[in-house]
């Protein structure tokens, strides 16, 4: 899923557009929509619990290739 408008900045992403976009799956997800979701969970973890900051609402997209 393509990420538009200010939910990217730089190499950022906010949280929010993933909790907004990522956050329900599908019954019976393909692989890609698994993976993506998969990634998604994985961002929200570096940022929320690993890797907190002051503002806690973005994530750089370096985690993604992890």
């Amino acid at each position: 899923m393509p990420v538009k408008g200010e939910s990217l900045i730089g190499s950022m992403i906010k949280l929010k557009w993933l909790r907004e976009n990522m956050l329900e799956l599908l019954e019976e997800p393909s692989q890609e929509e698994l993976h993506a979701h998969c990634r998604a969970y994985i961002l929200g973890l570096i940022r929320g619990v690993l890797m907190p900051d002051k503002t806690g609402n973005k994530v750089h997209l370096v985690y993604l290739s992890l």
